[in-house]
């Protein structure tokens, strides 16, 4: 809410705006929910705006935009501190949008997490937005407009141009109202009435044609003698020069300084004034006030009018400052202070290489972990224009360039930089063309810069930063050193909720590379309420995607589930997209695990809406996985073959590379063609070692190979070892002699295959071979064995063609079973029968 008494340069053009009923009627019967002042400087907008804000019943919410707000990071957080303030009974995590501003600083991301927080605000409450010209960029517009579109309150928009965020479609529908300079000019009459205490009626006649209805001519004509005042029309430039000589003639030296520093720096505070100015704040604002240049708000708020701002930074850039050195001096305290938006606002106004370069030293640093792209975008932007080259403009543009995807220009920034810095900015150049080229396959360069950042790094943050790189490489390239990479990060990196989910995360992919799967679970659960303790969401996401890829391996599909569900949970209140595609992929896994079809095919239909083809190959290689697990799940061999029948860019990771291979030569073997299914089997090991595709390939190899007690005992020991028994259920269900080769050992495998096929719901399959598991109740006990097979497998959500597959009948003879299991339940739909199958008391 604003408050305090109006100051302007125009005072009296505006007091008299503030009485003009004819623009007071036009909003009252307007009733706009979006209304737009769009015109040039000193027209009167922001007085305007205050005065109609002034007149409402109901909440109200200034923003004065900034340059800063170009960043959508920024802006997002100063609008969601802005409507916390009068929405304090809705409920609100006060870290939500810094956090998505943090890790996912993009327009869609902030706009969605602003509309779900704000859902519940209505018409009643005003958003004032002035000066919005100011932010300047596609990301801002993009942003507010969607807030425009989502949120129910009433908007009042002040630019000098119309912006995009302000459609057509508002004003065809009548939700918005434009006043532009048609409307904002003042009439005769209002000119008239202005001038008339200070003028006589020729000098009003000659001026309300000269100033053709601009109020701040008007207002100046009020406050000056009407003599001095140019006689014919007036152009901006003029009239800039005018205002040079007229108003800030009689400010003293202070004022003139103070002002210049402001508009600059796009100061708002007078906190921030009085340290730029020494502690002589009080004498400046006294002055300001006394001559109407700036306006002082009871919050202590200090707002130059947008007419003398312009006319400032154009004096500012035209003219060589005998006082310059001065001037960046002042300039300087921002950076001391930490007023990075300020000081960068000042760097890109001002033509002041010197404290550019001063600016630039400082602030970069500052801003590379955690980054907001936005800023260091335009940080690059100065560093460019004045032609800095200490290497720090070639590092930040490195980290945006990561950031936004395009690896070879962080590659090449990052070794430009990496050359020129030193010691810990050195490393993290050098970081920056490690994860560059790690994640465009490029092993090589990616471990050779690497090993350079941990040489240099000396800082805590990039010391641990290069260390989990390090780990990360040597786990990616499946090597032996992974477990000591992983030892040395948790040795030399200080305990925090982040560094242990890390180390919890690299336990459990030394378990995937390596086996001991489940001493490397039961190790690493006790890192999971770490998870609600407010640590950085794309650390806490890695592990619980980790902890359910592993969990699903293991056979222990149900932990799976519950994992993936938080891990999208935590990805959807930060709005990380990805995340939740990599969840997804995690609920396929594990309702395929427990034969909960319905379940899968939904997930997979989620991720086929939300994920363009080809827009992520991680996601779009691990689809075609899942849909063969799918496939296999139900007895469709040939389409589940199908599905892996394109072989994978070696850009994809050797892990996922390796297991799409070793599911492809299962099914060869599955279906019989054998030869080819051990010479596929052999070429997954060598494209990866690790345990899910060793026991994928021996899998294989038992099928294709051998039918003797021997290998199969072999096979039992090292899943055994390795904790995956998820392969063995899916060999299972691709192949009945592959379960039968697995019973036929000693009575531990019985016991330990009962413990599976009960996890996995696969009912049937541990029936066939004779093993007892407990059977749901069911209130109708007269359905035959067969019967109840299928009435289990209805529960599951599979078709009559699934069904007939699985069970090797005919689908005529499946339709049989089910009519004469809907009869006997005395049900009418698959759906009321599937209900009718309960699980067992635990």
């Amino acid at each position: 809410m604003i408050e305090g008494t109006i100051q302007t340069l125009v005072q009296p053009a505006l007091d008299h705006i503030i009485e003009r009923p004819r623009l007071i009627s036009l909003l009252e019967e307007a009733d706009a929910r979006v209304t737009l002042f769009a015109a040039p400087a000193g027209y009167g907008k922001t007085t305007l705006a205050r005065q109609w804000s002034a007149r409402q019943t109901g909440p109200v919410v200034w923003h004065r935009t900034t340059r800063a707000s170009g960043d959508v990071a920024v802006l997002a957080v100063r609008l969601d501190e802005a409507l916390a303030e009068i929405a304090s009974d809705i409920p609100r995590d006060p870290q939500r949008i810094p956090t998505i501003a943090r890790v996912n600083a993009n327009a869609g991301p902030l706009g969605r997490a602003l509309v779900s927080t704000y859902s519940a605000l209505d018409r009643s409450v005003l958003l004032v937005i002035d000066e919005w010209e100011a932010a300047g960029t596609a990301e801002a517009d993009e942003l507010l407009s969607m807030l425009i579109e989502g949120l129910g309150i009433r908007w009042l928009i002040t630019s000098r141009t119309r912006p995009s965020c302000f459609s057509p479609r508002l004003e065809a529908y009548g939700e918005g109202i434009v006043l532009s300079i048609d409307e904002l000019a003042m009439t005769d009459a209002e000119a008239r009435s202005v001038l008339s205490c200070e003028t006589s009626l020729n000098d009003q006649t000659a001026l309300v044609k000269t100033a053709r209805g601009w109020p701040a001519v008007l207002g100046l004509a009020a406050m000056r003698r009407a003599a001095d005042l140019p006689r014919t029309s007036v152009a901006g430039r003029v009239l800039f020069e005018y205002l040079a000589t007229e108003l800030m003639g009689t400010a003293t030296a202070l004022t003139h300084r103070g002002l210049t520093l402001a508009a600059a720096a796009g100061v708002s505070d007078l906190a921030t004034i009085d340290l730029l100015l020494d502690g002589s704040a009080q004498a400046f604002t006294e002055e300001v006030t006394r001559l109407g240049l700036a306006r002082i708000g009871g919050d202590a708020s200090f707002e130059v009018h947008p007419l003398l701002r312009d006319l400032l930074l154009e004096e500012l850039k035209s003219s060589v400052r005998s006082d310059e050195g001065a001037f960046v001096e002042h300039l300087a305290r921002l950076i001391a202070l930490g007023c990075w938006d300020e000081a960068l606002t000042a760097a890109e106004m001002t033509d002041l290489p010197a404290y550019a370069s001063r600016a630039l030293e400082a602030a970069i640093p500052h801003f590379l972990a955690p980054t907001r792209v936005g800023m260091l975008r335009r940080w690059v932007a100065v560093g460019r224009r004045i032609g800095h080259s200490s290497g720090l403009v070639d590092l930040a543009d490195a980290e945006v360039a990561l950031r936004e995807g395009d690896f070879a220009r962080a590659i090449s920034r990052g070794r430009l930089a990496g050359k020129v810095l030193d010691e810990d900015l050195a490393a993290r150049a050098h970081l920056v063309v490690a994860s560059a080229a790690s994640l465009s396959n490029q092993l090589s360069l990616s471990r050779q810069h690497g090993a350079q950042a941990i040489r240099l790094a000396s800082s805590a943050d990039t010391t641990a930063a290069a260390l989990w790189t390090a780990f990360i490489q040597a786990v990616d390239e499946e090597r032996e050193d992974a477990s000591a990479h992983l030892q040395k990060f948790e040795a030399q990196t200080e305990a925090s909720p982040e560094q242990l989910l890390r180390v919890a995360h690299g336990i459990i992919r030394i378990g995937m590379l390596e086996g001991g799967l489940d001493a490397a679970r039961t190790e690493a659960k006790t890192a999971i309420p770490l998870v609600e303790d407010n640590v950085d969401p794309m650390v806490s996401t890695a592990f619980l995607n980790l902890s359910s890829g592993a969990a699903a391996f293991a056979g222990s599909y149900q932990e799976s589930l519950e994992l993936a569900e938080q891990e999208f949970a935590v990805a959807s209140m930060y709005e990380l997209d990805f995340v939740k595609w990599h969840a997804l992929l995690n609920q396929v896994r594990a309702a395929v695990g427990l034969r909960q079809i319905r379940v899968a095919e939904r997930a997979l239909a989620d991720l086929d809406r939300s994920v363009q083809p080809q827009s992520d190959q991680f996601v779009d290689a691990s689809r075609a996985i899942e849909r063969a697990r799918l496939y296999i799940t139900i007895g469709d061999l040939n389409r589940a073959f199908d599905s892996l029948a394109l072989d994978m860019d070696r850009s994809i990771d050797r892990w996922t590379r390796g297991e799409h291979l070793g599911l492809r030569a299962l099914i060869l073997a599955a279906r019989g063609d054998n030869t080819l299914a051990l010479k596929t089997a052999a070429e997954a090991t060598r494209v990866s070692r690790m345990a899910e595709v060793r026991c994928l390939c021996a899998a294989t190899e038992l099928l294709a190979d051998s039918t003797t007690r021997v290998s199969a005992g072999a096979f039992l020991k090292m899943t055994s070892e390795i904790g995956g028994w998820d392969v063995v259920v899916m060999a299972s269900r691709a192949s009945p002699d592959f379960a039968r080769l697995l019973a036929e050992q000693d009575s531990g495998s019985r016991s330990k295959l009962r413990e599976v096929f009960h996890a996995s719901n696969d009912t049937v399959i541990a029936r066939r071979l004779g093993l007892q598991i407990p059977r749901a109740a069911r209130p109708a006990a007269r359905l035959s064995p067969r019967e109840q097979e299928i009435h289990e497998l209805i529960a599951q959500g599979l078709t009559n063609p699934e069904i007939a597959r699985l069970l090797f009948i005919s689908e005529s003879t499946t339709k049989v079973h089910v009519r004469h299991i809907l009869e006997k339940l005395g049900v009418r739909s698959r759906v009321e029968a599937a209900r009718m199958s309960v699980e067992p008391p635990s």
